[in-house]
């Protein structure tokens, strides 16, 4: 936000050297200027003006994660905060606080007033079926949690999906959640192997975590929708099959797969790196829908075709339809 009014102060000039977070060219040469830290407190901002977005295009402010299973429903996405203070080696938030240089200021929430005054204001204009609080990861102080679910539920009370970790809420604050009027979490599983997870991805929950928090959420009437990664470094075809596996075991709602992206300065891209696990570079790039590894992987075409059908009627068995794939 403080770098976007500085350059739009410098329009006229067009000079934009100097501005902290830009990086500008002037006679073919990259100007790259420093990184500023994070705003630490986002009570600060105001609330974004949303004017440009008409009512009919409400799914413009922030398409859904669960967009192909969204059956005409409206949506707002926001979030209830910025910053994650996990490691996960293939995950950009890393890299981005430690380039920031943010130490202990790079988590943080929004405050409870202002969060619930922005979903009214929404509420109020663009009547949404539910919202989505789509930060890196839910606030978990519990002060901050009851004081929203309190407000949020008197003030709003629409339901709304949210993104989280297993292994860090309680039953009670899982049932707050519900309370406020959770009707969905979005759950980074990212792969079936327990080992492969947290010795590649840095991501060290055990599969007894999710078992145990996929349990209590099915009780509380929450429903689960995970994130799945395809086509990682040495990942093999049994991976993959324990992928699939797990999200069945588990029960997940809404299982969302999608192929590896090597995200520069992240430490998974660097293993690439070193491993010279890139594909040619003038080669078109693949995304995150497409069935085509963006990185070298051994596994054939065929077998990587034959996995995303099974990964369809995964998910055919639990949501009766299918997530864009190409």
């Amino acid at each position: 936000e403080q770098a976007l009014v500085e350059v739009l102060q410098n329009l006229e000039s067009k000079r934009f050297e100097g501005i902290e977070n830009i990086w500008s060219k002037r006679d073919g040469a990259v100007i790259k200027s420093g990184i500023r830290a994070p705003i630490r407190d986002l009570g600060s901002l105001p609330i974004p003006d949303r004017d440009i977005f008409a009512a009919a295009g409400i799914n413009e402010m922030g398409i859904s994660v669960l967009n192909d299973f969204l059956d005409g429903q409206k949506v707002v996405s926001l979030a209830a905060g910025r910053g994650c203070p996990f490691k996960c080696s293939f995950c950009s938030n890393d890299p981005i606080r430690r380039a920031q240089g943010a130490n202990g200021g790079y988590v943080r929430a929004n405050p409870v007033d202002q969060l619930v005054a922005e979903m009214k204001q929404l509420n109020e204009r663009f009547d949404p079926d539910f919202f989505e609080l789509m930060g890196e990861i839910f606030p978990v102080k519990k002060g901050w949690m009851t004081d929203f679910a309190q407000k949020y539920k008197k003030q709003i009370g629409k339901p709304f999906t949210t993104a989280l970790r297993v292994g860090i809420f309680s039953r009670e604050e899982y049932a707050l959640l519900r309370e406020a009027g959770c009707s969905l979490v979005y759950v980074g599983l990212e792969c079936g192997n327990e080992a492969y997870r947290r010795d590649v991805l840095n991501k060290p929950i055990k599969n007894e975590a999710f078992r145990r928090d996929f349990e209590i959420l099915r009780e509380l009437g929450i429903k689960t929708a995970t994130f799945n990664m395809v086509c990682l470094p040495f990942e093999t075809s049994q991976n993959i099959e324990e992928t699939i596996s797990f999200n069945r075991e588990i029960a997940a709602d809404f299982p969302m797969f999608f192929t590896y992206q090597p995200l520069p300065a992240t430490q998974l891209f660097d293993l690439c790196a070193r491993e010279s696990l890139f594909k040619d570079a003038t080669k078109k790039k693949s995304h995150y829908f497409s069935h085509e590894p963006q990185i070298k992987v051994d596994i054939s075409q065929a077998e990587i075709e034959e996995l995303w059908g099974k990964i369809v009627s995964l998910q055919k068995e639990t949501t009766g339809a299918t997530q864009l794939v190409v």
